[in-house]
């Protein structure tokens, strides 16, 4: 029986020949590539999604050069405020860009130098964005979940476990404080460390503009007390 092995690499490649060749198909046939395909294709594998080519699409656009002197370098034009303000418009109306919602606005007067020489108020806005941590928490939950890195036991898992399991779990995890606590007590204490996700935020002041702004970030921090290791998350992704 042939199991193949195919883990994502730099652009989602797969090399049929470098599969043929691991697996052996390689020394029965000069065409083990074509074999390892086959057979992953009977497999049920949808190798599109591993394709880097744009097969039957239009033609990625090309960006206008510029010749430096000498015409031995080539740079390409910047793009204009316009042509991203249109490429941002539709990222944000898609949805791959999200901009949250409005916050803490504030209401200035500025007086403005007209070309008459004439003084004016003018009243403008300032306000501030965020998407609020429940829906970010929601968002990197279910990405790690479908990417196999949270412990995800339910509780049937944790009262089949015998005592000694338990304590042994928790001390793999350098948590078992008293030995001589219950069952029900470990087992709570085992049940809060793996289901509980450590958020880290990260800030970041600048001026852009003489204009100041606060950016505030968060992400789920890499821990083995609710996330599964590394090695065995990938080989039960990328098993086929």
């Amino acid at each position: 029986m042939l199991i193949i092995y195919v883990y994502v690499v730099t652009l989602f490649q797969v090399n049929f020949s470098e599969l043929s060749r691991k697996y052996g198909a390689a020394e029965k046939t000069k065409v083990g590539n074509m074999v390892v395909k086959e057979f992953l294709i009977k497999s049920g594998v949808d190798l599109e999604k591993f394709r880097t080519t744009r097969k039957n699409a239009e033609p990625a656009p090309r960006r206008r050069l510029n010749r430096m002197y000498g015409g031995g370098i080539t740079t390409p034009v910047p793009r204009t405020n316009a042509a991203i303000q249109v490429t941002l418009k539709s990222k944000i109306l898609s949805g791959e860009y999200r901009l949250g919602e409005i916050i803490t606005p504030r209401r200035y007067k500025k007086l403005m130098l007209h070309p008459d020489g004439t003084l004016k108020e003018e009243y403008f806005t300032v306000s501030g964005r965020k998407i609020p941590l429940l829906e970010i928490r929601k968002v990197l939950l279910e990405e790690h979940e479908k990417q196999g890195l949270v412990r995800d036991h339910s509780d049937g898992h944790y009262n089949e476990m015998a005592t000694e399991e338990i304590k042994s779990r928790l001390t793999e995890l350098g948590e078992l404080k008293a030995a001589d606590n219950t069952r029900e007590e470990l087992l709570a204490l085992l049940k809060s460390h793996e289901r509980t996700r450590q958020i880290m935020i990260w800030s970041d002041h600048s001026s852009i503009m003489n204009h100041g702004h606060i950016l505030l970030t968060a992400n789920a921090i890499y821990d083995l007390h609710s996330t599964t290791p590394l090695q065995n998350s990938k080989e039960r992704m990328f098993r086929i």
